[in-house]
């Protein structure tokens, strides 16, 4: 789309490795890694598998990508068409989807909300997105504050599925003895 560099899609998926390897260092520092929580780690890991699920069967990004597929053949119009009858309708049932889950955990709660915030600045950046496809151009401000909005939101979907990985797979909380470097006595 953009002169010397790939399709919206290539730049969204590596965004995507980055802000993945990003987020699971920060997660992990965030997270006190070796610190013991007051949440059930199995509970901790319940949420994030089951959110990671529900995420995980999210068909937008497919759809996206062949509204991406229809913009690098200078099809503006038809990927609005696109965007507005199948992408939004996905991001609704999606935003139903995770609204239904109930974790039981207060980080999986936390980030169940976090996810729906993610989704609905999704379907919102869609929308902004295909109405100015609409107009058939593609070359245009609109256009480029559009895909701009588009990126964000699909940089905080991504962060939420990274997120759900890190709940799904908590640190193993390391007793205090071990931190220190003390050993237990041999017997």
């Amino acid at each position: 789309m953009w002169p010397g560099r790939g399709s919206f899609a290539t730049e969204l998926w590596a965004a995507v490795l980055l802000s993945a390897a990003l987020l699971a260092t920060l997660s992990s520092a965030a997270c006190g890694a070796g610190e013991t929580d007051a949440t059930d780690p199995r509970l901790l890991r319940a949420d994030g598998v089951t959110l990671t699920a529900a995420i995980a069967r999210d068909p937008a990004p497919q759809i996206l990508g062949e509204a991406d597929g229809m913009i690098d053949d200078r099809k503006p119009v038809r990927a609005a068409e696109v965007m507005r009858t199948a992408a939004v309708p996905a991001v609704r049932r999606q935003i139903e989807r995770v609204g239904a889950l109930q974790p039981r955990s207060v980080e999986g709660r936390a980030l169940q909300e976090r996810t729906l915030r993610a989704y609905r600045a999704r379907m919102r950046a869609i929308e902004q997105y295909a109405a100015a496809l609409a107009r058939g151009e593609l070359e245009d401000e609109t256009l480029l504050l559009a895909v701009r909005a588009h990126r964000l939101a699909e940089e905080e979907v991504l962060a939420v599925i990274g997120a759900s990985q890190q709940l799904g797979h908590p640190p193993r909380a390391v007793p205090t003895g071990e931190r220190s470097g003390a050993r237990a006595p041999s017997p």
